[in-house]
């Protein structure tokens, strides 16, 4: 089983007007995500309205939607209809621009998954698996990412990361029928031997955490930068959103 929970701890207005850039060269970086997350989160929109939303300059906007057409991130997506002047240029997300992979282990299941841009699951690939040991899941993400290539899911050149949410002590919390190997969780680099096999960034995380995160950049995060997201699955975990920001406190168990 598994499900989730969301418990708004205010009703804010919308995340995507309180994105707050930063008018000074050494965040370019940083400014540029928050132009894309803002793009996003009111896609199609102005560089006017982007600007507004951010609190970045005209020109600061410019210069940065230009790097993410040219890097294929954003796209031109009509001109606006029936104000004054010149038709303002809508920005949108290119779906097509970026792709990542989600991989999801729990005591009774992988799953792996493959989003665009834009947050849409293009594929999904789910198994069956009690108490999967590290090799198990290297093979299974392998296989699985060399059939996705071969049935031109996505590009590998536009895959940029791979993403694992799982639980915190995996192999260490008593459960029936458990295996002795299963305790090797607490010993193997699995981000390192998939960066290895897959030759991508991998990224590990709680997977509560990774839940709310997820939440907050495609779901109620955009309307409201203050939540608890539950978890339930073969364990029970819980993810904070304080300010837009996963909450993680003084000693990572918030």
């Amino acid at each position: 089983m598994q499900g989730r929970s969301i418990s708004p701890l205010d009703d804010a207005a919308d995340r995507g007007s309180n994105l707050t850039g930063a008018n000074l060269s050494r965040y370019g970086d940083y400014n540029q995500r928050v132009v894309l997350q803002a793009i996003r989160a009111a896609s199609p929109v102005t560089r006017a309205e982007i600007a507004a939303r951010t609190g970045l300059t005209h020109q600061s906007i410019i210069n940065i939607t230009k790097r993410l057409i040219a890097d294929g991130t954003v796209i031109e997506a009509g001109k606006t209809e029936g104000g004054r002047g010149q038709p303002a240029a809508r920005m949108a997300i290119n779906p097509n621009g970026a792709f990542a992979l989600g991989l999801n282990i729990d005591r009774d299941h992988m799953t792996l998954l493959v989003m665009d841009l834009e947050g849409k699951v293009r594929s999904r690939i789910y198994t069956d698996k009690h108490f999967a040991l590290p090799d198990d899941v290297v093979g299974f993400v392998v296989r699985s990412f060399d059939d996705l290539l071969q049935k031109r899911i996505m590009p590998k050149k536009r895959v940029i990361g791979l993403g694992i949410a799982m639980p915190e002590q995996l192999g260490g919390v008593e459960a029936p029928e458990k295996p002795g190997a299963y305790a090797s969780w607490g010993e193997v680099d699995l981000a390192g031997l998939l960066s290895s096999a897959l030759e991508l960034p991998v990224f590990i995380e709680n997977d509560a955490v990774s839940a709310a995160v997820g939440e907050l950049q495609f779901g109620v995060g955009l309307h409201r930068p203050n939540f608890v997201y539950t978890l339930i699955s073969a364990g029970l975990g819980c993810g904070l959103i304080l300010r837009g920001q996963p909450y993680a406190g003084g000693l990572a168990r918030a």
